[in-house]
């Protein structure tokens, strides 16, 4: 039992990392300025639920590596409007 909390307590830190990151560093697209950040974190936990589920399933690294690269990339073109190679790099 306190794997599997310590395991999302680590997911939802590296979540709440990325979600810093990316509004400290992006330009938000605009939204209300309240509903931008309700929607986020809706979107990142689930997308941190998901990541909790396959690694309890035991998805194979390559194929979970690629999954949240494409989602944060989904992300940044969701809620960023800065050009295409600003939010891939960050």
């Amino acid at each position: 039992m306190m794997y599997v909390a310590w395991e999302y307590f680590i997911i939802l830190l590296e979540v709440g990392l990325f979600f810093i990151l990316t509004n400290n560093k992006l330009t938000k697209k605009e939204f209300a300025p309240r509903r931008i950040y309700i929607a986020q974190s809706i979107f990142l936990l689930i997308f941190s639920i998901l990541v909790f589920i396959s690694n309890r399933h035991s998805l194979p690294m390559p194929a979970l590596v690629s999954f949240t690269f494409v989602v944060r990339i989904l992300y940044t073109i969701i809620f960023f409007q800065d050009r295409i190679y600003t939010r891939l790099f960050w």
